[in-house]
């Protein structure tokens, strides 16, 4: 944590300094200011959450995994939205999330879409 406030410390006085030398800003220099400050959070939350072997990557991907057990999102789901959903449940590395078990869900999918379209309380 020490380390991501010593770098928000040298953007702000980096930023400060900017703006005093700027002078008044035009939109899209102030844009692109905008965009050069938020670059560095943004390319830290892709390397964490989109990259594959990132730190984050396989608990975005568990918990993507895990709205096919929200009935509310599963009625609304497709065929296919809902099967790959189902294949990434592997994400949570349960020991009983074995390849023949989710085939196994596999083949009651289409049930369990049909069950999620009825009235329930």
């Amino acid at each position: 944590m020490e380390a991501a406030e010593a770098a928000v410390a040298a953007q702000t006085v980096k930023r400060d300094k900017w703006i005093e030398n700027a002078g008044p800003l035009t939109a899209l220099q102030f844009e692109d200011f905008g965009r050069a400050a938020v670059q560095p959070g943004y390319d830290y939350y892709k390397k964490l959450f989109c990259t594959s072997g990132g730190d984050m990557n396989r608990l975005k991907n568990a918990l993507r995994a895990a709205t096919i057990l929200d009935l509310l999102k599963l009625m609304h789901m497709s065929l296919l939205s809902a099967e790959l959903l189902l294949d990434d449940l592997k994400y949570f590395d349960f020991p009983k999330f074995t390849q023949a078990f989710l085939v196994l869900l596999q083949g009651e999918l289409l049930l369990l879409l049909e069950h999620a379209q009825e009235d329930f309380d």
